[in-house]
């Protein structure tokens, strides 16, 4: 719901047209106490998206002025009353630099009731194991052989990266990924399970930041989150990341992963790509 709020605002929100969408839904998650996303919020236009998305809640929540008038109050008793979560430095945010007049109340909702979904109260589901229903053989290629060897850190059998062209390397690293994650989590991922996940695999302070790791894997259980801003490197480093942690939960079932690569460079072949 923060997603798609994010995105309706960043389309017809005056003002908001240049925010990147994943930076409005990180701003709300955040307030919300998502507090794992900080790294990816500490952007140029971060006080620009503040404000923004302030006006757009006050619209989606048909706020009066004396609706104002209280949350205001409230938070100014916050302020003091608890130390900031998020982190700035003098200089981050410069008060005198946000232009105000760019930003309005367009007094309707940017969010319709069909765009409410109820919530999930249920614990988060621990990660499925492997199954096992898999594809026989060895890898066809010597990418998807190169794949397979450094999911099951048998360095012996990795390839030297001057005989793999990038391009092959990012198909297949990121069709096992959609393979391997779609196995790994339940076809109706609860979001925070999503996070679960990039949780454990990202190092912290690298970028693809937090919110890019998580969009990357929405978009692999089929989601269409949007994609601003994720670059080849980004997609390439994110599934390597979290293809390591699935691997070693799954104890580096030689079978699984084997099976994953050969449908992966099934899928490769499909999309009129011809591997080495």
């Amino acid at each position: 719901m923060t997603t798609r709020f994010a995105w309706k605002m960043v389309k017809s929100a005056p003002g908001a047209e240049n925010f990147l969408i994943r930076h409005v839904d990180g701003i709300l998650r955040f307030g919300m106490g998502d507090g794992q996303l900080v790294e990816s919020l500490l952007v140029e236009d971060f006080g620009e998206i503040l404000f923004a998305a302030l006006l757009a809640l006050l619209d989606d929540l048909e706020f009066e002025d004396s609706d104002v008038t209280a949350l205001l109050a409230e938070a100014e008793h916050m302020v003091g009353a608890r130390p900031a979560d998020l982190r700035l430095k003098p200089g981050d945010i410069k008060v005198s630099d946000l232009d105000y007049r760019r930003y309005q109340l367009v007094g309707r909702r940017y969010l319709a009731d069909k765009d409410w979904l109820p919530s999930r109260p249920e614990d988060i589901r621990p990660p499925r194991d492997a199954g096992d229903e898999f594809l026989r053989g060895e890898p066809a290629t010597l990418t998807g052989r190169h794949v397979r060897a450094v999911l099951l850190r048998d360095s012996a059998q990795e390839a030297d990266l001057d005989d793999l062209a990038n391009i092959d390397l990012l198909r297949v690293v990121r069709s096992t990924f959609a393979i391997m994650i779609n196995r790994y989590l339940y076809p109706d991922p609860d979001v925070r399970e999503i996070d679960q996940l990039v949780a454990r695999a990202h190092p912290g302070g690298s970028e693809p930041d937090f919110l890019k790791v998580e969009y990357l894997a929405r978009t692999a259980m089929r989601e269409k989150p949007p994609m601003d801003g994720l670059t080849g490197r980004d997609v390439y480093m994110a599934c390597w990341w979290m293809l390591a942690v699935i691997t070693d939960d799954w104890g580096r079932d030689e079978a699984a992963i084997t099976s994953a690569v050969l449908e992966a460079e099934e899928a490769v072949a499909e999309s009129g790509h011809r591997l080495r």
